[in-house]
Protein backbone atom coordinates (compact mmCIF):
# COMPACT_ATOMS: atom_id res chain seq x y z
CA UNK A 1 0.00 0.00 0.00
CA UNK A 2 1.40 3.44 -0.89
CA UNK A 3 2.23 6.04 1.74
CA UNK A 4 -0.88 8.09 1.04
CA UNK A 5 -3.27 5.29 1.92
CA UNK A 6 -1.05 4.00 4.74
CA UNK A 7 -1.18 7.36 6.52
CA UNK A 8 -4.89 7.67 5.88
CA UNK A 9 -5.57 4.32 7.50
CA UNK A 10 -3.31 5.18 10.42
CA UNK A 11 -5.17 8.45 10.91
CA UNK A 12 -8.44 6.55 10.82
CA UNK A 13 -7.25 4.10 13.47
CA UNK A 14 -5.93 6.79 15.82
CA UNK A 15 -8.68 9.36 15.41
CA UNK A 16 -11.72 7.11 15.34
CA UNK A 17 -11.19 3.69 16.91
CA UNK A 18 -7.92 3.56 18.86
CA UNK A 19 -9.26 0.79 21.07
CA UNK A 20 -10.57 -1.48 18.34
CA UNK A 21 -9.44 -0.77 14.81
CA UNK A 22 -6.08 -1.93 13.55
CA UNK A 23 -5.13 -0.62 10.11
CA UNK A 24 -5.53 -2.92 7.18
CA UNK A 25 -2.02 -1.97 6.13
CA UNK A 26 -0.39 -3.29 9.27
CA UNK A 27 3.10 -4.49 8.49
CA UNK A 28 3.84 -8.16 8.26
CA UNK A 29 1.95 -11.06 6.76
CA UNK A 30 -1.20 -12.35 8.36
CA UNK A 31 -2.13 -9.08 10.05
CA UNK A 32 -5.73 -8.78 11.18
CA UNK A 33 -8.28 -6.81 9.22
CA UNK A 34 -12.07 -6.34 9.17
CA UNK A 35 -11.99 -5.32 12.83
CA UNK A 36 -15.24 -3.42 12.31
CA UNK A 37 -16.93 -6.82 12.74
CA UNK A 38 -16.18 -6.51 16.46
CA UNK A 39 -18.01 -3.21 17.04
CA UNK A 40 -21.44 -3.84 15.48
CA UNK A 41 -23.34 -4.67 18.68
CA UNK A 42 -26.75 -3.10 19.09
CA UNK A 43 -27.75 -0.87 22.03
CA UNK A 44 -29.05 -3.66 24.29
CA UNK A 45 -25.80 -5.64 24.24
CA UNK A 46 -23.68 -2.47 24.31
CA UNK A 47 -25.56 -1.13 27.32
CA UNK A 48 -24.85 -4.41 29.12
CA UNK A 49 -21.10 -4.34 28.52
CA UNK A 50 -21.19 -6.37 25.32
CA UNK A 51 -22.71 -9.40 27.07
CA UNK A 52 -25.41 -11.76 25.86
CA UNK A 53 -23.69 -15.02 24.86
CA UNK A 54 -25.98 -16.92 27.24
CA UNK A 55 -28.98 -14.55 27.32
CA UNK A 56 -31.27 -14.78 24.32
CA UNK A 57 -34.72 -13.37 23.61
CA UNK A 58 -34.74 -13.87 19.87
CA UNK A 59 -33.99 -10.21 19.07
CA UNK A 60 -32.10 -9.57 15.83
CA UNK A 61 -29.35 -7.51 17.45
CA UNK A 62 -28.51 -10.50 19.69
CA UNK A 63 -27.36 -12.51 16.66
CA UNK A 64 -24.17 -10.43 16.55
CA UNK A 65 -23.33 -11.80 20.01
CA UNK A 66 -24.62 -15.37 19.62
CA UNK A 67 -26.66 -16.59 16.62
CA UNK A 68 -28.28 -19.29 18.80
CA UNK A 69 -30.43 -16.49 20.26
CA UNK A 70 -32.49 -16.54 17.05
CA UNK A 71 -34.04 -19.82 18.22
CA UNK A 72 -36.01 -17.91 20.87
CA UNK A 73 -37.81 -15.71 18.35
CA UNK A 74 -41.49 -16.62 18.04
CA UNK A 75 -42.74 -13.81 15.77
CA UNK A 76 -41.62 -11.99 12.66
CA UNK A 77 -39.68 -8.81 13.33
CA UNK A 78 -38.04 -5.79 11.71
CA UNK A 79 -35.06 -4.11 13.40
CA UNK A 80 -33.30 -0.87 12.60
CA UNK A 81 -30.47 0.83 14.47
CA UNK A 82 -28.36 3.97 14.19
CA UNK A 83 -25.14 4.67 16.11
CA UNK A 84 -23.09 7.84 16.45
CA UNK A 85 -19.61 6.45 17.04
CA UNK A 86 -16.39 8.34 17.71
CA UNK A 87 -15.45 11.31 15.55
CA UNK A 88 -17.57 11.29 12.35
CA UNK A 89 -18.17 7.54 12.13
CA UNK A 90 -21.82 6.52 11.76
CA UNK A 91 -23.27 3.01 11.81
CA UNK A 92 -26.62 2.13 10.20
CA UNK A 93 -28.22 -1.32 10.58
CA UNK A 94 -31.36 -2.99 9.24
CA UNK A 95 -32.68 -6.51 9.70
CA UNK A 96 -35.65 -8.82 9.21
CA UNK A 97 -36.40 -12.01 11.13
CA UNK A 98 -38.84 -14.80 10.24
CA UNK A 99 -40.18 -17.41 12.65
CA UNK A 100 -40.81 -20.98 11.49
CA UNK A 101 -41.84 -23.75 13.85
CA UNK A 102 -40.66 -26.69 11.76
CA UNK A 103 -37.58 -25.39 9.90
CA UNK A 104 -36.03 -23.07 12.45
CA UNK A 105 -35.95 -19.28 12.47
CA UNK A 106 -34.11 -17.25 9.85
CA UNK A 107 -32.96 -13.65 9.50
CA UNK A 108 -31.17 -11.25 7.15
CA UNK A 109 -29.28 -8.10 8.13
CA UNK A 110 -27.45 -5.21 6.45
CA UNK A 111 -24.80 -3.12 8.23
CA UNK A 112 -23.14 0.00 6.86
CA UNK A 113 -20.34 1.86 8.67
CA UNK A 114 -19.29 5.22 7.22
CA UNK A 115 -16.16 6.87 8.63
CA UNK A 116 -16.69 10.21 6.90
CA UNK A 117 -13.88 12.11 5.17
CA UNK A 118 -10.25 11.35 6.11
CA UNK A 119 -7.28 13.58 5.38
CA UNK A 120 -4.94 12.22 2.70
CA UNK A 121 -1.18 12.79 2.34
CA UNK A 122 1.31 12.46 -0.49
CA UNK A 123 4.73 10.75 -0.38
CA UNK A 124 6.30 13.92 1.14
CA UNK A 125 3.73 14.11 3.94
CA UNK A 126 1.97 17.05 2.32
CA UNK A 127 -1.77 17.21 2.75
CA UNK A 128 -3.79 16.33 -0.32
CA UNK A 129 -7.53 15.97 -0.63
CA UNK A 130 -9.76 13.94 1.62
CA UNK A 131 -10.60 10.28 1.03
CA UNK A 132 -13.60 8.24 2.05
CA UNK A 133 -13.71 5.01 4.03
CA UNK A 134 -16.57 2.62 4.71
CA UNK A 135 -17.41 -0.94 5.72
CA UNK A 136 -20.36 -3.13 4.76
CA UNK A 137 -21.73 -6.40 6.07
CA UNK A 138 -24.48 -8.66 4.75
CA UNK A 139 -25.46 -11.39 7.21
CA UNK A 140 -27.83 -14.36 6.90
CA UNK A 141 -28.74 -16.23 10.08
CA UNK A 142 -30.45 -19.43 11.17
CA UNK A 143 -31.38 -20.68 14.64
CA UNK A 144 -33.45 -23.49 16.08
CA UNK A 145 -34.45 -24.91 19.46
CA UNK A 146 -33.28 -28.53 19.48
CA UNK A 147 -35.17 -29.54 22.62
CA UNK A 148 -34.11 -30.27 26.20
CA UNK A 149 -32.91 -26.70 26.64
CA UNK A 150 -30.42 -26.72 23.74
CA UNK A 151 -30.50 -24.13 20.94
CA UNK A 152 -28.13 -23.82 17.97
CA UNK A 153 -27.52 -21.03 15.49
CA UNK A 154 -25.22 -19.78 12.74
CA UNK A 155 -24.41 -16.59 10.83
CA UNK A 156 -23.08 -16.47 7.28
CA UNK A 157 -21.39 -13.17 6.37
CA UNK A 158 -20.11 -11.22 3.42
CA UNK A 159 -17.95 -8.28 4.53
CA UNK A 160 -16.52 -5.45 2.45
CA UNK A 161 -13.90 -2.85 3.44
CA UNK A 162 -13.07 0.21 1.36
CA UNK A 163 -10.55 3.03 1.78
CA UNK A 164 -10.48 5.48 -1.12
CA UNK A 165 -9.88 3.26 -4.18
CA UNK A 166 -8.61 0.22 -2.24
CA UNK A 167 -11.09 -2.45 -1.16
CA UNK A 168 -11.31 -6.05 -0.01
CA UNK A 169 -14.02 -8.67 0.49
CA UNK A 170 -14.26 -11.55 2.92
CA UNK A 171 -16.58 -14.45 3.71
CA UNK A 172 -17.02 -15.60 7.30
CA UNK A 173 -19.36 -17.50 9.58
CA UNK A 174 -20.33 -17.74 13.25
CA UNK A 175 -21.46 -20.84 15.13
CA UNK A 176 -23.28 -20.58 18.45
CA UNK A 177 -25.04 -22.68 21.07
CA UNK A 178 -27.00 -21.95 24.23
CA UNK A 179 -28.23 -24.32 26.91
CA UNK A 180 -30.73 -23.83 29.73
CA UNK A 181 -29.94 -25.89 32.83
CA UNK A 182 -33.02 -27.83 33.91
CA UNK A 183 -31.78 -28.42 37.46
CA UNK A 184 -30.70 -24.83 38.06
CA UNK A 185 -33.72 -22.74 37.21
CA UNK A 186 -32.90 -19.48 35.49
CA UNK A 187 -29.29 -20.41 34.68
CA UNK A 188 -28.19 -20.63 31.04
CA UNK A 189 -24.86 -21.23 29.30
CA UNK A 190 -23.62 -20.04 25.93
CA UNK A 191 -20.73 -20.65 23.54
CA UNK A 192 -19.92 -19.02 20.19
CA UNK A 193 -17.17 -18.89 17.57
CA UNK A 194 -17.16 -15.61 15.63
CA UNK A 195 -15.70 -14.43 12.31
CA UNK A 196 -14.27 -17.75 11.18
CA UNK A 197 -13.12 -17.60 7.57
CA UNK A 198 -10.21 -17.77 5.12
CA UNK A 199 -9.31 -14.07 5.38
CA UNK A 200 -9.02 -11.61 2.51
CA UNK A 201 -6.52 -10.19 0.05
CA UNK A 202 -5.82 -6.50 0.63
CA UNK A 203 -3.32 -5.11 -1.90
CA UNK A 204 -1.25 -8.30 -2.25
CA UNK A 205 -1.34 -9.06 1.47
CA UNK A 206 -3.36 -11.69 3.26
CA UNK A 207 -5.45 -10.18 6.01
CA UNK A 208 -6.79 -12.52 8.68
CA UNK A 209 -10.23 -12.02 10.17
CA UNK A 210 -10.62 -11.24 13.90
CA UNK A 211 -11.40 -14.86 14.84
CA UNK A 212 -12.90 -15.02 18.35
CA UNK A 213 -14.30 -17.48 20.87
CA UNK A 214 -16.71 -16.38 23.59
CA UNK A 215 -18.52 -18.21 26.34
CA UNK A 216 -20.70 -17.09 29.19
CA UNK A 217 -23.32 -17.72 31.82
CA UNK A 218 -26.62 -15.92 32.28
CA UNK A 219 -29.25 -15.70 34.97
CA UNK A 220 -32.93 -14.82 34.53
CA UNK A 221 -35.05 -14.27 37.63
CA UNK A 222 -37.77 -12.25 39.35
CA UNK A 223 -40.41 -13.39 36.84
CA UNK A 224 -38.09 -12.59 33.92
CA UNK A 225 -37.60 -8.99 35.07
CA UNK A 226 -33.94 -9.41 36.05
CA UNK A 227 -31.13 -10.61 33.78
CA UNK A 228 -27.46 -10.93 34.75
CA UNK A 229 -24.63 -11.93 32.42
CA UNK A 230 -20.96 -12.83 32.71
CA UNK A 231 -19.10 -13.41 29.43
CA UNK A 232 -15.52 -14.28 28.56
CA UNK A 233 -13.97 -13.54 25.18
CA UNK A 234 -10.68 -14.49 23.60
CA UNK A 235 -9.05 -13.78 20.25
CA UNK A 236 -7.92 -16.92 18.45
CA UNK A 237 -5.88 -15.16 15.75
CA UNK A 238 -3.46 -13.33 18.04
CA UNK A 239 -2.04 -13.37 21.58
CA UNK A 240 -4.35 -11.27 23.75
CA UNK A 241 -5.48 -11.36 27.34
CA UNK A 242 -8.80 -12.95 28.21
CA UNK A 243 -11.51 -10.29 28.15
CA UNK A 244 -14.30 -10.21 30.72
CA UNK A 245 -17.73 -8.64 30.16
CA UNK A 246 -20.35 -8.08 32.88
CA UNK A 247 -23.91 -6.87 32.32
CA UNK A 248 -27.25 -6.44 34.05
CA UNK A 249 -30.80 -5.59 32.99
CA UNK A 250 -33.91 -4.91 35.08
CA UNK A 251 -37.42 -4.30 33.71
CA UNK A 252 -39.68 -2.02 35.73
CA UNK A 253 -43.40 -2.81 35.33
CA UNK A 254 -42.55 -4.49 32.00
CA UNK A 255 -42.28 -1.02 30.44
CA UNK A 256 -38.85 0.46 31.23
CA UNK A 257 -35.54 -1.44 31.30
CA UNK A 258 -32.43 -0.19 33.11
CA UNK A 259 -29.11 -1.58 31.88
CA UNK A 260 -25.47 -1.32 32.92
CA UNK A 261 -22.27 -3.07 31.94
CA UNK A 262 -18.50 -3.22 32.20
CA UNK A 263 -15.78 -4.75 30.04
CA UNK A 264 -12.07 -5.15 30.66
CA UNK A 265 -10.93 -4.81 27.02
CA UNK A 266 -11.35 -1.03 26.80
CA UNK A 267 -7.97 0.59 26.04
CA UNK A 268 -9.58 4.03 26.05
CA UNK A 269 -12.24 5.10 28.53
CA UNK A 270 -13.47 3.45 31.73
CA UNK A 271 -15.03 0.41 30.05
CA UNK A 272 -18.43 1.28 31.50
CA UNK A 273 -21.71 1.48 29.62
CA UNK A 274 -25.38 2.07 30.37
CA UNK A 275 -28.65 1.82 28.52
CA UNK A 276 -32.42 2.00 28.55
CA UNK A 277 -35.22 0.01 26.97
CA UNK A 278 -38.80 1.16 26.39
CA UNK A 279 -41.72 -1.12 25.50
CA UNK A 280 -43.88 1.30 23.57
CA UNK A 281 -46.44 -1.44 22.90
CA UNK A 282 -46.62 -5.23 22.67
CA UNK A 283 -45.17 -4.98 19.17
CA UNK A 284 -42.80 -2.00 19.42
CA UNK A 285 -39.64 -1.54 21.50
CA UNK A 286 -37.01 1.22 21.66
CA UNK A 287 -33.46 0.67 22.99
CA UNK A 288 -30.66 3.13 23.74
CA UNK A 289 -27.09 2.83 25.04
CA UNK A 290 -24.32 5.21 26.08
CA UNK A 291 -20.58 4.46 26.25
CA UNK A 292 -18.04 7.11 27.38
CA UNK A 293 -14.55 7.22 25.84
CA UNK A 294 -12.84 9.93 27.91
CA UNK A 295 -11.62 12.90 25.87
CA UNK A 296 -12.38 11.12 22.58
CA UNK A 297 -16.10 11.58 23.11
CA UNK A 298 -19.07 9.31 23.67
CA UNK A 299 -20.84 6.61 21.68
CA UNK A 300 -24.63 6.70 21.37
CA UNK A 301 -26.69 3.85 19.92
CA UNK A 302 -30.44 3.70 19.38
CA UNK A 303 -32.63 1.01 17.83
CA UNK A 304 -36.25 0.20 17.14
CA UNK A 305 -37.69 -3.31 16.83
CA UNK A 306 -41.18 -4.10 15.56
CA UNK A 307 -42.62 -7.59 16.08
CA UNK A 308 -45.68 -8.70 14.17
CA UNK A 309 -47.62 -11.77 13.10
CA UNK A 310 -48.98 -14.57 15.24
CA UNK A 311 -46.60 -16.36 17.55
CA UNK A 312 -46.13 -20.00 16.54
CA UNK A 313 -45.75 -20.99 20.19
CA UNK A 314 -48.92 -19.12 21.18
CA UNK A 315 -50.89 -20.73 18.35
CA UNK A 316 -49.79 -24.20 19.45
CA UNK A 317 -50.60 -23.35 23.06
CA UNK A 318 -54.13 -22.27 22.14
CA UNK A 319 -54.65 -25.49 20.15
CA UNK A 320 -53.38 -27.51 23.11
CA UNK A 321 -55.70 -25.64 25.46
CA UNK A 322 -58.66 -26.45 23.20
CA UNK A 323 -57.76 -30.15 23.20
CA UNK A 324 -57.36 -30.06 26.97
CA UNK A 325 -60.86 -28.64 27.40
CA UNK A 326 -62.19 -31.31 25.03
CA UNK A 327 -60.69 -34.03 27.22
CA UNK A 328 -58.16 -35.09 24.56
CA UNK A 329 -55.24 -35.09 26.97
CA UNK A 330 -52.70 -36.99 24.85
CA UNK A 331 -53.21 -34.61 21.92
CA UNK A 332 -52.96 -31.64 24.30
CA UNK A 333 -49.63 -32.92 25.63
CA UNK A 334 -48.20 -33.15 22.11
CA UNK A 335 -49.27 -29.59 21.28
CA UNK A 336 -48.00 -28.13 24.56
CA UNK A 337 -44.69 -29.92 23.99
CA UNK A 338 -44.39 -28.38 20.51
CA UNK A 339 -45.19 -24.94 21.94
CA UNK A 340 -42.36 -25.35 24.44
CA UNK A 341 -39.99 -26.46 21.69
CA UNK A 342 -40.76 -23.19 19.89
CA UNK A 343 -40.57 -21.08 23.06
CA UNK A 344 -38.97 -22.89 26.03
CA UNK A 345 -39.98 -20.19 28.55
CA UNK A 346 -43.71 -20.27 27.66
CA UNK A 347 -45.02 -20.52 31.23
CA UNK A 348 -48.67 -21.15 30.29
CA UNK A 349 -47.64 -24.04 28.06
CA UNK A 350 -45.65 -25.50 30.95
CA UNK A 351 -48.70 -25.26 33.19
CA UNK A 352 -50.92 -26.77 30.50
CA UNK A 353 -48.48 -29.63 29.97
CA UNK A 354 -48.48 -30.39 33.68
CA UNK A 355 -52.27 -30.26 33.92
CA UNK A 356 -52.77 -32.45 30.83
CA UNK A 357 -50.27 -34.98 32.16
CA UNK A 358 -52.03 -35.20 35.52
CA UNK A 359 -55.45 -35.62 33.92
CA UNK A 360 -54.17 -38.25 31.48
CA UNK A 361 -52.62 -40.16 34.37
CA UNK A 362 -55.88 -40.00 36.32
CA UNK A 363 -57.86 -41.12 33.25
CA UNK A 364 -55.61 -44.14 32.69
CA UNK A 365 -55.86 -45.03 36.37
CA UNK A 366 -59.68 -44.97 36.20
CA UNK A 367 -59.64 -47.21 33.13
CA UNK A 368 -57.49 -49.80 34.88
CA UNK A 369 -59.76 -50.03 37.90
Amino acid sequence: MNRTKRLSVAALAIAIFPAWVQPASADGPGSASFNFLKILNGPRASGMGGTGVALGEGLLEELLVNPASLAYGDRRQVWTSYSALLDRARLSQLGYGHSSLFYGNSAAQLHYLNYGSIQGYDALDNKTGTVGASDRLVMLSWGRAMGRGLSLGSNFKWAHEKLDTVSADALAFDLGASYELARLRGISLGLVLRHAGPGARFERKTEELPFQAAWGVGYTGLAHRLKLALDFERSLDRAELLQVHIGAEYWMHDILALRAGYKTDSDVGPGLSAGLGFKLSRELRLDYSFSPFSSLGNIHRVSLVFRFGESAAESLYQQGLHQLHQGLYADAILLFDKALAAKPDHRKALQGLKEAGEKLKAELKDRNQ
